[in-house]
Formats: structure tokens, sequence, C-alpha cells
């Protein structure tokens, strides 16, 4: 009987559950997590410090779940060793796991960026419940909150907190997400509207120093100005890869796997935090019969690896691996959603892009809406929107069945055009012209699935 041992509460690791026991009803699955929770959904942190939902409901599978599909599930586990050679993991209490094959959706220690006073108490990361909880216990005793995070989840867990009634002040690097997907005169007006919401935003800093003797007292900026908090929040933190130096592993920023995150060890898979993607899928890339890192290639960073959405989809070609199985790895449209207030943010598909790609986008403001969408070719691939919900629906339809926008850029920024409206039109054109069927993007990735589990209402 193959042994099957997942390391982490990753939303990825419960999806090749999923997949595994689709195919293979006799291996004997462990999934061993560091907290004593079971696996939960990330997006779902900044509702949960807003108390705008329940501690479980964080929880991406009940209980019933693992039972159903007979894992033997071994929570809040401390991990002293993982022996790659001899296919072993030891905890702190003296237990042994056997396996033959492992996944690792995380590592059990997670790194603050290297700044003087991490080790300070009320200072916490983002990324994992135990970290969130610690943060709703001590809020009560909390007047004021420092983020440093340049990503949009930083963003939401800031609005989450003025919710509670904190005094928040949001720290931004110079590559801060939101002002690289909006022109210079949005960014700054959708920061004077979080400003008048109660949210203190500084651009182009960073922490430079932790202060205080044993708990957080202060932080003095890169810019040397110091502000007064007793709790500091750390959005980019990282696994200690440390604990596998000793392994066979490639590991440069993370962990090396190819497109089925196959690591260099035939038997060891990673997905979600730890890993990287050496096939540059990590990149996606539109080619027309050329490499992936053809020169005519088109590459856009998707919105962060480890979203949700991309979650669920690399779980479930990960089980199918471990089955020895090839699936179709459907590219994911992720959904990412801030309500403050009357203010809405939400950001849909790819994210980031080069030069080819800034050349082909259309932005229309008017008033305090907005919307910025780009495209590869003809063909709709991501997009930002401020305070223009009403839409969502038609472009992430347009994006999910790929439809061509040849010649109706202009006409799908129609705040009164819906999606059937756009299809109606390509069908009225096409009888037009005599052309048979409208064209769909069948050399674009499949964008399956178009999943929003990081909305944040505040």
């Amino acid at each position: 009987m193959k042994r099957i041992v997942i390391l982490g509460n990753s939303v990825a690791g419960v999806k090749a559950i999923e997949e595994i026991r689709s195919a293979d009803a006799s291996s004997e699955i462990t999934l061993i997590t560091f907290e004593a929770y079971y696996p939960y959904n990330r997006e779902a942190f900044p509702s949960l410090i807003a108390r705008e939902i329940l501690g479980d409901q964080v929880l991406y599978k009940p209980k019933k779940f693992y039972d159903t599909h007979r894992v033997n599930v071994l929570r809040d586990k401390k991990i002293s060793k993982i022996n790659l050679r001899k296919n072993k993991i030891f905890t702190e209490e003296k237990e042994c796991v056997d396996f033959d094959d492992l996944l690792l959706t995380d590592l059990p220690v997670h790194k603050f960026p290297d700044i003087k006073g991490t080790h300070k108490s009320g200072v916490f990361g983002m990324k994992r419940l135990n970290d969130i909880n610690r943060i709703l216990e001590v809020l009560p005793l909390i007047d004021a909150v420092v983020i440093q995070s340049d990503e949009f989840i930083g963003l939401q867990m800031a609005a989450a907190l003025v919710k509670r009634g904190k005094e928040v002040i949001l720290i931004l690097s110079e590559n801060n997400l939101i002002e690289s997907l909006l022109e210079s005169g949005t960014a700054r007006w959708l920061f004077a509207d979080l400003e008048a919401k109660g949210m203190r935003i500084l651009r182009e800093n960073a922490i430079a120093e932790i202060l205080g003797e044993g708990d957080v007292k202060a932080v003095r900026l890169r810019s040397g100005k110091v502000i007064a908090t007793q709790m500091v929040i750390f959005g980019q933190t990282c696994p200690d890869f440390r604990i596998l130096a000793e392994s066979d592993l490639r590991i440069q920023q993370r962990i090396c796997v190819d497109a089925k995150f196959q690591t260099s060890l035939p038997h060891v898979f990673a997905v979600d935090q730890v890993c990287e993607r050496e096939d540059s899928l990590k990149r996606l890339a539109f080619t027309q019969g050329q490499g992936m890192e053809g020169d005519s290639g088109l590459k856009m960073f998707y919105q962060d690896m480890s979203h949700f959405a991309f979650q669920e989809a690399d779980g479930k070609s990960v089980g199918a691996a471990i089955n020895g199985q090839d699936i179709k790895w459907e590219w994911p449209i992720p959904v990412s959603s801030l309500n403050f207030g009357d203010l809405s943010v939400t950001i849909l598909g790819a994210l980031k892009t080069n030069q080819i790609m800034e050349r082909n986008q259309l932005s229309l403001e008017k008033g305090r809406q907005y919307k910025n969408i780009w495209f590869h070719q003809d063909f709709l691939v991501g997009g930002i929107f401020i305070n223009t919900n009403q839409e969502i629906n038609k472009f992430a339809g347009l994006m999910k069945d790929k439809i061509s926008l040849k010649g109706l850029e202009q006409y799908v920024m129609d705040e009164n055009v819906d999606y059937q409206g756009v299809v109606q039109e390509i069908d009225k054109r096409t009888a037009f012209a005599g052309i048979g069927d409208r064209e769909n993007g069948d050399g674009m990735p499949d964008m399956g699935h178009v999943i929003n589990q990081s909305t944040h209402e505040a």
C-alpha cells in the first residue's frame, strides 16, 4: 500500500486529496498540519479580522471530509526533521512518519523580512491562522497598527482593521500592486478616498526597524520617520527552507518544480507558497507556435500564485500527478475584491504586464468610477475596476469564454452593455460580414473557471 504524506494547511493539499481519492481508494493518506486547525482559506482572513465571518468559516472543508476520504490528520505538529533520502518525517514529540510520496504545501517556519526587531511581541504575519487568531486576541488592547504589504490582501487587511476602530498605517513600497495597475491620477484619488475613510497610507517607504523593549512600541521607517504603534503586520513573509538544506531538492528562491509540480526528486511534489515553476508557467505566455520563452511570447504575471484560485487548480493537478495521471491544467481567473463603505475595488485575472501589453489596454474614468482592462491580441486577459461592480460578470465572462473582441474594445467599455449584449453584437457583425461563427481563443490558455474567494467588505 502506497503511503502519501501531505505537509501544511493549504487548500491545495485538500484538492490533491480529492483528486487522489477519485482514482485511488487504497493508498494511505496522512495530512500533517503545523497548526491546530484543518486547512483554511487565507483569502478569508480580512473578513475574519473584521468580524464579518466566524472562525470556522475560514476552514476549507469540515472534519467530516477527512473522515469520508480516509485521511489520517495529524494536527499541530512541530516538525524537527524531514529526511528525503530515507522518506521519513520526524516531530519534536519523537514521532516518525514514513512516506512513499510527499507533497509539500508549506514548511514549519515562516520568516519575517530581514528587519531589526521582528522578534518582539506584537509582530505578526498574515499568512497563517495562528497569527490571525493572535491578532484577534490582543486587538482590543491595541490602538494603532502598522501594516507593511504591497499585495492586495494588505489593503483588505488595513480596511478590516479600520472597521474595528483602529488607527491603521499602511506602508507601501515603490513597487506596490495598486499603483502598478492604475494611472497616477487615479491612484491619487483612490488613496485620498481611503485616507478619508480612516486609513493612513505611506507610499514609497518601508520599515527599517521595530522599536521597543520586549513589546512593539514604534517603527522607524526608511525615511527616518518614527511612528508609534503596538502592532506590526507583515504581508510578505516566506517559508524558511533551512529544514530542507541537507536534501537534494533544487531550491532557488523556492522549491523548483516542473509542470506537474514534481521536484528534482521524483517522489516529492511541491505547491502553493513553497514552489516556483521552472517551466515558466508562473508567467503566462501566449505564443504563436513558439515555446514559453519565445520572443513573440507575451508574459503576464497573474495574481499571487498562492491565491485561492491557484491553490485549487494546482492541488487538482498535483493530485493527478501523484496518481500517475496527466490532466489538463486550467488557468483560473482569480478575482480579488474590496468593499469599503461606498468604495469597491476589484482585480480580475492577469495583473502585471510587459510593455507589449501596456500598449494594448483601455482605461475609462468617470467621476468616482474607473476601469482599466488589458488584452493580448484581441482577447481580454485582466483588469482593475473601481466602483463598477455591475460590470464584473461581463468582463469575467469574456475572459472565461475567450471571446475575440477585435473591433469591439471600446464597445465593451460601455457600462450599459452586459455580457449578452457583447455576444449579440459580435453575432450581428459576424452575420453581416458573412464570415461564419465568431472567433474564440483556441490558442489561448483555458481559463476554465472564475473563482472569487478574495472578497472583503469593510
